[in-house]
């Protein structure tokens, strides 16, 4: 297995464990209260009522409402929200499949300095995924961005797609 093979397994494998705990652990508060909250105004209360949506916690799992709540705290400048609503439509889930307006919430996100989102942004070039065209040249960019904001792992794979 070669080195990229391996670290997608290890991305996966992490991927898989941190959605098994988030879909085990109970919610601390009712959806009813992060809804009220949301409607407030509360965005991080939006994003977390989104996630409620996606795992079907407390909720029956409604992917689309999750999509709706995730658009409306990204549309307030919550990072989060706008990482979660473009990994949405870089996977067609609740939303009609689209690489492009992925790739803009990502880039949205990550202008703002969120590291998540820039690693997000080049993984989507790394492997041309959603229809996007594959550009290791732009992945090193994104990794390169995620790596000075983060460090660690963006910033081995910015090395792994400068040497491309």
């Amino acid at each position: 297995m070669n080195q990229r093979s391996r670290l997608g397994v290890l991305f996966l494998t992490m991927l898989a464990a941190v959605c098994a705990a988030e879909k085990s652990a109970k919610p601390a508060r009712s959806a009813a209260s992060f809804e009220k909250a949301c409607s407030a105004g509360k965005i991080a209360d939006c994003v977390e009522l989104g996630s409620l949506y996606v795992n079907g916690q407390g909720v029956n799992v409604d992917v689309r409402k999750a999509a709706e709540f995730y658009r409306r705290a990204c549309d307030k400048k919550s990072n989060d929200g706008c990482v979660r609503l473009g990994a949405l439509y870089e996977t067609g889930l609740g939303v009609p499949k689209d690489g492009k307006k992925a790739a803009a919430l990502y880039g949205e996100a990550c202008s703002r300095g969120f590291s998540r989102a820039c690693t997000s942004l080049g993984s989507l070039y790394a492997y041309g995924r959603a229809g996007t065209e594959k550009n290791p040249r732009k992945a090193a960019e994104y990794y390169g961005e995620a790596c000075r904001l983060d460090g660690a792992a963006s910033c081995y794979l910015k090395d792994l797609y400068d040497k491309q």
